[in-house]
């Protein structure tokens, strides 16, 4: 009792003396306006802020259409969207903090002692990420609020663009910065390799100009990014062993000679985009590479939602969070890249699937289960899932 009794007094007297002090609240080398913006490396940092800003996977947004689909609630509200369900008390990235960081340092780093020529690029570089967010703004909610000011964190409510001048402002600009951004960098201090160049601006005006229906413009930018040269696909020239294993077992489900494919380039180029992903290939150097978001090379630093929400269980630690729907697979054209294939009955994809669960998962999960466990019935495989839960015990 004594104990706390003197614990407590010490506390009040400790809060009192603290009341009692003018205390200084702020540090004295705390970033503020008036000290900040001075020089190159204060415009190296406020403009690295933009790059975080950068998105490092963007697969959710399948799940908001019918390419894909989530079983578990607590991965997101997608089925909202899809009813047009949402509402104010939802959270679908309609923000605007990513345009106040990119205005603030347009408008700021006019204050900074550098060359008038790393300021031009600069700014083009922070108006990439403006046009980048109202991209993302324009395609899931139509009208935004334009503006290149910094309002004040109590302004009055502002009222929203129609998605028209919304839709000009993001080619408008991602137009003229491509004119202002260099074709590379050459990786020292201000220059590093993986900043955004002229060719992520042209892109991304293809890809706006694609959503939006304007295919002209979508032509014009991406022939640019394709015939200046400094971007091809990605290719092997030549397989290992374990890919020539696996081209040669393609012959037992393709018949290359019937549908008139050339075999070597159809093998190369599915290897093409395996090998793309690989660490080895995974740099700014890779030609295929437009713009990359890079992480640090250690378990702290990386992706890892793209792997283990997609992956299957089976493979380990896996979630099977997303699954793809037959929309996604009925967009792929046949193996002659000029037909769409004929589409498998009901029945027929069922008794694959049946086929599927019993010789990829039930016989894996099962080696060393007994018998008894397995079900009586694959007709219905989903409807003998609780049964093949009890196994995993």
């Amino acid at each position: 009792m004594t104990d706390s009794f003197n614990y407590i007094t010490f506390s009040a007297l400790l809060c009192a003396s603290m009341v009692s002090c003018d205390l200084d609240v702020v540090p004295p080398s705390d970033i503020s306006t008036e000290t900040f913006w001075k020089n190159e490396k204060d415009a190296w940092n406020g403009l690295n802020a933009l790059y975080a800003e950068l998105p490092g996977m963007d697969i959710w947004d399948e799940m908001y259409t019918d390419n894909a689909h989530s079983h578990k609630p607590w991965e997101g509200p997608y089925e909202l969207v899809q009813t047009n369900g949402i509402t104010a008390g939802n959270d679908f990235g309609y923000g605007y903090s990513t345009v106040r960081i990119a205005n603030n340092f347009i408008i700021n780093v006019d204050k900074c002692d550098i060359s008038e020529g790393l300021k031009e690029r600069m700014k083009a570089e922070a108006r990439f990420f403006r046009a980048w967010q109202y991209l993302q703004l324009t395609t899931k909610f139509g009208k935004a609020y334009l503006f290149t000011d910094v309002p004040e964190y109590n302004a009055p409510y502002a009222k929203r663009d129609p998605a028209e001048k919304v839709q000009a402002f993001i080619l408008s600009e991602l137009n003229e910065i491509a004119e202002i951004l260099p074709d590379e960098y050459d990786g020292s201090y201000l220059y590093e390799s993986s900043r955004i160049t002229r060719a992520a601006a042209l892109a991304l005006r293809a890809r706006a100009a694609l959503y939006f229906g304007n295919y002209i413009e979508a032509e014009a930018s991406a022939g640019k990014v394709i015939s200046e040269g400094h971007h091809s696909l990605f290719r092997v020239t030549s397989l290992n062993a374990a890919q020539q294993q696996e081209a040669d077992e393609m012959e037992k489900y393709i018949d290359f000679a019937e549908v008139g494919i050339d075999k070597d380039k159809f093998v190369k180029g599915l290897f093409s985009y395996e090998t793309l992903w690989h660490k080895e290939n995974a740099n700014p150097g890779n030609p295929e590479y437009i713009l990359t978001r890079e992480y640090m090379a250690d378990d702290n630093n990386c992706d890892w939602t793209r792997y283990t929400y997609i992956r299957p269980s089976q493979m380990g630690s896996g979630y099977s969070s997303f699954e793809p729907m037959q929309d996604l697979v009925d967009a792929y054209w046949s193996i002659d890249g000029k037909t769409l294939p004929e589409i498998p009955s009901e029945e027929t994809r069922r008794a694959r699937f049946a086929d599927m669960w019993m010789k990829y998962f039930w016989v894996w999960r099962c080696a060393n289960c007994c018998a008894s466990s397995r079900p009586a019935s694959l007709d219905n495989p989903i409807n003998n899932t609780p049964e093949v839960g009890r196994s995993r015990r």
